[in-house]
């Protein structure tokens, strides 16, 4: 059932054996709101969480923190205050927004596949 529902799954991982009953659990997944504000931002799954089986949490993370600390807190520190306006730029970074996308369009593709396993287990 596994290779019918991912058949690209064999060229990924070789040959393999599944060891157990394939299990599918449910995912909690959360966006922040009102998180442009003075002084605060959110980074990783602070900000929004996506599935982790995809695994694109760490790369949010470290794009996060990569983006903050080559581009934004070092001209930040150049005027004084840490307004909305200077926080709400690190959220449209457009290279920031390209990873949180592509978490979320991952965390789809993911979802529509856990139903279609839930559906072929049922019938």
């Amino acid at each position: 059932m596994l290779l019918q529902l991912m058949p690209e799954i064999s060229e990924q991982c070789g040959n393999f054996a599944v060891a157990s009953p394939v299990e599918v659990r449910q995912v909690s997944l959360t966006t922040t709101t009102g998180h442009r504000r003075d002084g605060v931002v959110f980074i990783g799954d602070a900000f929004s969480t996506t599935c982790p089986a995809q695994g694109d949490g760490i790369h949010r993370e470290v794009t996060d923190v990569e983006r903050l600390c080559s581009t934004y807190i070092p001209t930040w520190l150049e005027t004084p205050g840490m307004g909305a306006d200077k926080i709400s730029a690190f959220y449209d970074d457009p290279i920031k927004v390209a990873a949180d996308g592509h978490a979320m369009r991952s965390r789809r593709f993911l979802r529509q596949r856990n139903n279609t396993a839930r559906q072929l287990m049922i019938s």
